[in-house]
């Protein structure tokens, strides 16, 4: 077992995390009372919290208080374990106190002693032994008769365009991407933007609709650039959210980034090294959103970067921000895509066909907005930098909770790299993470801290500015470089400092760098970690789970570089390696972590590293907990039945995704997992075959990780091996029994996977993912990949056969970026029916992309509907080449329609969707409306809400 300081606390309880109710309730309340006072005492512990002790000193208890709002002072009870500091290890001290309403609170504190770096293991039965009592909120729904084919497909999609027109021409839509849509829980009479109530409606309530995304708005018209969306000078985009408060039928759109006509950095622009450096205008990117109760925040990445200190370091004494340790603050930097390994330059072509140059790093960057029930509207805040572009911010995750919201996010050292083009979409796939590229977290809680008004600043300029920033960022992993001398990352010099260094590879390189120790071991060789910067992680995972003490808990995973090459001769540092052919040495696992949601206060408590590393209870510059399991290696994957295995490796893992229950009170469910990873593995380090794992958790911690018919992982995708020479598209069908689930990848080194998507309710595990049976088919030169659910049933504990859920068969069509998802929790005290859960209820909705090589381009979007939990789906067979509803179908092979995003209401009766629609450039015509790239919102009714 890894043995590590930040997880102490949490080790401790694992066994007592279970997690409550979706959302929870604040610490220390229970349900017992009669609804009059909920509120629990606040204990207050004197002294020091936590203790550190050397082996014999003695232990005093200086006890704790508790003040009720209603009672005054109540008794403090006094529990947990007898300190013995006769024996290094590590402790809790128990406080607890009542009301006399039956409110109970309760507080820990921890006391050391010996050695906290290396305590011993130790198992605890806990003090939260049962879960809480869940009401359930699935009701039965008498509406759920009126089936897809029961209307004219015609007639459900209320189509309406979301984004705005920002060109002289008014019908002229500048292009957009990146949207995110979200359902916000406040109940409003449907309003039309003119503040009218919306006659049209009959449901009394709507809820509001909130759409992010980016749009550009500066320079002509620009195709897009797939998903690495490089800039240029000349086109730019801002991060826009639009407002419905009439079920999607109108928006109210806003600018909420303002950075386009602002500039932070020159840039080269030209591939004459002598030629004038210009200013590159603020670029906003690739935004993402969260929403919890009526508190808004939206976070993207952007090259305007002011400020080298946002977080007002150099004023931490008063600012209560610590020492910049993991060096946050910094000078802008860029990568210059026009400058050669040997000096020279030449032009970078974009997956768009434009020139590229010198682009600044992005920054972080943050808006918050409150939803106002008074005026149904948003109150924003002025957006707030967050980091400094010192590194290269990209693949921002959000999650929030009750408590507050936490931001997670990689920064790659050398900036994002043209790929290798072996992904299947648009842009520079197969991007490669530069050396030393960090996992970064952070978070804010909800109350003042979220909320505080900058009254001096807001007062003295235009608009509303909020006090407080994000908490100081911490480093999660352990990637960057930290050498033994001329160290100027303070992290560093205490790493050094306290673990000593060594030589990389052993020191077989004479011209290696002494690199510094850390206190953690690395799971893919067992040895102690050094930093040598060889590595690199991306990609991460993050979401919120809840105990049923009312403790937030931050579960994220991650993908990360092997990073175990050799050295080429006569470097510093390891390298990946000219030719990724080695499996046990290059590719990608996939990691895990989780910690307390407060973890990360103390490190704003002190301004002595040493101290922060011994008290704070978060993974900082941590090797991190591997997910994914060795598996015996192959020589010769294509040679089917004559595998010679070698020893265990681990193999290429990545495209981690986190599923958790759509209700957290389903973890209560006797057989129920608190939430699962799945992930993309392969037996080779680009392309090629691959399958889908999952790996399901019922606690909290690594060591919560848990089997599922005596597997520690398990193969949701793999079918038996079909006869390559007789598969064609219209006689693929899944072909599958149990024995699969225990696959290795090389067994069937054929078929090829895509997206993962996974969610659990109850007992239930609901998995999906893109799967083709021949990645390498002749036939017409391609073989589609169809989306594929494959479900596994708690009540009886077997997974049922996969399901070709689209269904396509021409050679030339496929699917791709399909969502998973059901019904959301509901609220059986909700006005409206449509609040009302039905589990039962599951959709899929897709693209397809048409053609082949240069001719590819994206096409239409589908939808069906499962209710009666994914054993049957509807078809209406619109097309001819999927069994499926269009969702968003255009005449003409000119219009693409793409990326779509959806969820469900509750009742199971109406979906809401997203996606971006575009015409290409050339078939550009003024008077169409539907001509450019736009982002479009339409609805699908099923059948109309029902009043209660």
């Amino acid at each position: 077992m890894k043995k590590i300081i930040f997880f102490i606390s949490t080790l401790l309880v694992s066994s007592l995390f279970i997690v409550g109710c979706g959302g929870g309730s604040s610490s220390g309340t229970t349900d017992s009372n009669d609804g009059g006072d909920t509120t629990a005492p606040v204990i207050t512990i004197l002294g020091d919290n936590p203790v550190f002790l050397d082996v014999g000193d003695p232990y005093t208890d200086e006890g704790a208080t508790a003040e009720d709002d209603v009672d005054g002072p109540v008794p403090v009870n006094v529990s947990g374990d007898v300190i013995d500091t006769s024996v290094e290890g590590a402790h809790q001290v128990i406080y607890t106190a009542e009301d006399s309403s039956g409110n109970i609170a309760t507080k820990i504190r921890s006391v050391y002693v010996g050695d906290v770096f290396n305590p011993p293991s130790e198992d605890d039965d806990g003090i939260i032994d049962s879960p809480l009592a869940c009401e359930t909120t699935d009701v039965s729904n008498d509406n759920l008769d009126k089936l897809a084919e029961d209307f004219n497909a015609s007639r459900p999609i209320t189509k309406r365009n979301v984004s705005s027109t920002s060109t002289s021409d008014p019908n002229r839509h500048n292009p957009t991407s990146h949207n995110t849509p979200e359902m916000l829980g406040a109940l409003v009479v449907p309003t039309l933007p003119s503040g009218e109530v919306d006659t049209n409606i009959t449901e009394p309530f709507v809820h509001p609709i909130l759409v992010s995304y980016n749009q550009q708005i500066v320079g002509d018209y620009e195709m897009g650039d797939g998903s690495a969306d490089i800039g240029d000078p000349e086109h730019v985009d801002g991060v826009f959210v639009a407002l419905s408060l009439n079920n999607g039928n109108n928006w109210i759109r806003r600018n909420i980034s303002d950075s386009t006509d602002k500039t932070s950095m020159q840039v080269l622009w030209d591939l004459d090294i002598n030629a004038p450096k210009i200013n590159y205008p603020g670029h906003a990117q690739k935004p993402t959103m969260v929403i919890e109760g009526n508190n808004i925040l939206v976070a993207w990445n952007d090259k305007y970067c002011p400020s080298g200190d946002p977080l007002n370091l150099e004023q931490n004494e008063t600012d209560g921000y610590p020492t910049d340790y993991f060096k946050v603050n910094g000078t802008q930097g860029s990568i210059d895509y026009a400058q050669a390994q040997d000096g020279s330059r030449e032009v970078m072509i974009a997956p768009n066909g434009k020139e590229v140059y010198e682009v600044p790093f992005s920054c972080v960057w943050t808006a918050r907005g409150f939803f106002n029930e008074e005026n149904l509207s948003i109150d924003w805040h002025q957006p707030m930098q967050l980091t400094t572009g010192l590194r290269d911010s990209n693949h921002i995750n959000l999650a929030a909770s009750e408590e507050g919201i936490s931001i997670l996010w990689h920064e790659d050292t050398v900036g994002l790299k043209s790929g290798k083009g072996a992904g299947p979409g648009e842009g520079w796939s197969g991007a490669t993470t530069g050396h030393g590229t960090d996992i970064w977290y952070t978070s804010i809680k909800f109350g003042a801290e979220f909320e505080d008004i900058n009254e001096t600043k807001s007062a003295d300029q235009n608009g509303t500015f909020s006090l407080n920033n994000f908490h100081y960022p911490v480093r999660i992993t352990d990637n960057e470089k930290c050498a033994l001398v001329d160290e100027t990352k303070l992290y560093c010099e205490y790493f050094c400092d306290t673990y000593l260094s060594a030589l990389p590879d052993g020191g077989k390189d004479e011209n290696a760098v002494e690199r510094c120790l850390t206190y953690d071991t690395d799971m893919l060789t067992g040895d102690q970690t050094i930093l040598d910067g060889d590595t690199g992680a991306s990609r991460p995972a993050l979401t919120h789970l809840t105990t049923n003490a009312g403790q937030t808990i931050v579960v994220m995973g991650y993908e990360e570089t092997k990073g175990l090459s050799l050295s080429d001769p006569g470097t510093a540092d390891q390298d990946q390696g000219a030719t990724e052919t080695n499996i046990s040495a290059e590719g990608k696992s996939v990691y895990f972590e989780s910690f307390t949601f407060g973890a990360i206060d103390d490190v704003n408590l002190s301004h002595d590293f040493a101290t922060i590393m011994q008290t704070a209870q978060i993974p900082m510059v941590s090797a991190g907990n591997i997910v994914n399991v060795p598996v015996p290696s192959v020589e010769d994957p294509y040679a089917i039945g004559e595998h010679v295995t070698g020893e265990d490796i681990f193999e290429n893992a990545r495209r981690l995704v986190i599923g958790t229950q759509i209700d957290q009170c389903d973890a209560a469910v006797p057989g129920a997992f608190n939430f699962a990873f799945m992930y993309k593995q392969s037996f080779e380090t680009q392309g090629a075959s691959s399958d889908m794992f999952i790996r399901l958790n019922d606690g909290l911690t690594y060591e919560d990780f848990t089997t599922l018919g005596d597997r520690n992982v398990t193969n949701v995708s793999a079918q038996m091996n079909k006869d390559m020479a007789d598969l064609n598209t219209s006689n693929y069908v899944p072909v599958w029994d149990e024995t699969n689930l225990d696959d290795q990848t090389w067994e069937n080194p054929y078929e090829n996977t895509f997206s993962p998507r996974i969610f659990l309710r109850k007992n239930n595990i609901y998995t999906g993912y893109e799967y083709t049976p021949d990645e390498n088919a002749t036939a017409q030169e391609h073989f589609p990949s169809n989306f594929h659910a494959h479900i596994y049933r708690g009540d009886t504990q077997t997974w049922d056969i996969m399901q070709n859920v689209t269904q396509v068969t021409k050679a030339d069509v496929t699917t791709v970026d399909a969502r998973f998802f059901t019904t959301p929790r509901g609220d059986a005290a909700s006005p409206l029916h449509s609040d009302w859960s039905n589990p039962n209820v599951l959709f899929v909705t897709w693209g397809t992309v048409e053609g082949i090589g240069e001719d590819r381009a994206e096409a239409d979007l589908h939808f069906t509907r499962s209710t009666d939990d994914g054993v049957t789906w509807e078809f209406n067979a619109t097309t001819a080449d999927t069994n499926s509803t269009f969702l968003a179908a255009r005449d003409g092979s000119i219009v693409q329609e793409k990326e779509v995003e959806s969820f469900a209401s509750p009742d199971g009766l109406t979906i809401y969707n997203v996606w971006l629609q575009e015409v290409e450039f050339e078939d550009y015509n003024s008077s169409d409306p539907f001509h450019g790239l736009d982002t479009w919102f339409g609805r699908v009714d099923f059948n109309e809400s029902i009043v209660q």
